[in-house]
């Protein structure tokens, strides 16, 4: 009796042991981003640029500034569309400038010309607003703050595309987030996907790997 007493005991602690690490070890380490991917544009950063903003801002949902953007010189509602290919427009003291093609739209007046940057400078090639408007025909417009955050904070950093939500900041004004599809590689690279399977790095991120902590089960 007492040799079963003692088996019996020693199996409970060993199951009773097994439970509690399966219960506090059962934990992800996939590595995760530690933080959002920001692109700020600049000469150095044409090329990201340009990616996240035509991924962000495109004709058929470009990016909303609900109160306007001051620069622009617009108070109300202002959209602003990047197109996938490239223009050419006058700048005001002479010489030709190419960029991705631009749109901007508020109060029922468009603009539209081309994107340069540093930090984004936009040249106004055909317009409806009144000649004394900063997007007057003819005008350029140089937007200092001028950069795209992609919320990848959280995501697991496997190189899977997911949906990413995305935000323009010009000066002063954000816009209402947008989605695109993005990946983070476990080594903390951040790439925009293409509709036609592209892919274009943007910036890298710092990766932490989760660690167990106890618990659950």
């Amino acid at each position: 009796m007492i040799l079963r007493s003692n088996i019996f005991k020693v199996t409970a602690l060993a199951l009773a042991s097994a439970g509690l690490v399966a219960c506090g070890g059962d934990v992800d380490s996939t590595a995760l981003a530690a933080g959002p991917t920001v692109v700020s544009a600049s000469p150095a950063t044409k090329s990201e640029a340009t990616a996240v903003l035509r991924a962000t801002a495109t004709s058929a949902a470009p990016a909303t500034f609900a109160a306007g953007v001051s620069e622009f010189g617009t108070t109300a509602s202002t959209t602003l569309a990047i197109s996938s290919s490239d223009g050419t427009a006058t700048a005001p003291g002479g010489g030709t400038v190419t960029g991705p093609a631009f749109t901007v739209a508020s109060g029922g007046q468009t603009a539209s010309g081309v994107l340069t940057f540093g930090s984004c400078i936009f040249t106004v090639s055909a317009s409806t607003f009144a000649s004394s408007h900063p997007l007057a025909l003819g005008k350029q417009v140089t937007v200092n703050v001028c950069r795209a955050s992609l919320a990848t904070n959280g995501l697991t950093a496997d190189g899977n595309a997911k949906a990413v939500d995305t935000t323009l900041t010009l000066g002063t004004a954000t816009s209402a987030a947008t989605k695109v599809q993005a990946q983070v590689t476990p080594g903390g690279v951040v790439a925009l996907l293409g509709s036609g399977g592209s892919i274009v790095q943007v910036g890298t991120v710092t990766t932490v790997t989760p660690t167990g902590t106890g618990g659950g089960g």
